[in-house]
Formats: C-alpha cells, structure tokens, sequence
C-alpha cells in the first residue's frame, strides 16, 4: 500500500501528493480550483471498481468495449 500526503496552500485548497509523486490539486467548491475532497474519493472508489471490472474481463478473455 502507498502513502499519500495532502500540503495545505492556503485557505481551503491542498495538494495532495501519492507515493509515486503524482499530485492533485483539491479545494472547496467556493475556492473553485480544485476538486472537491468527496469527489476524489467517489473518484477512488470508481477506478478502483473499473479496474477490477478490466482485469476480471481480461481473465475472462471477454472483450472490452465502452
């Protein structure tokens, strides 16, 4: 499992950095920068599920289509 780090910058806007030093820039809707902290995780939870989705087609040999 990675780690994850989130630097405030000012008022309610951060950037969050992963293990890989990929970054996001996250804020509140009223600051209207970045995205919002529940979206991310809607976000997270949802590739996540795709990319299960992918690889059980894959073992499957089903063809992916969107």
């Amino acid at each position: 499992m990675g780690t994850a780090t989130v630097k405030w910058i000012q008022g309610k806007q951060f950037i969050g950095v992963d293990s890989t030093k990929h970054s996001v820039v996250l804020s509140t809707p009223d600051e209207g920068i970045g995205i919002k902290p529940s979206d991310l995780l809607l976000i997270a939870v949802a590739s996540c599920t795709a990319v299960d989705v992918v690889e059980i087609l894959a073992k499957k040999r089903m063809p992916l289509a969107s």
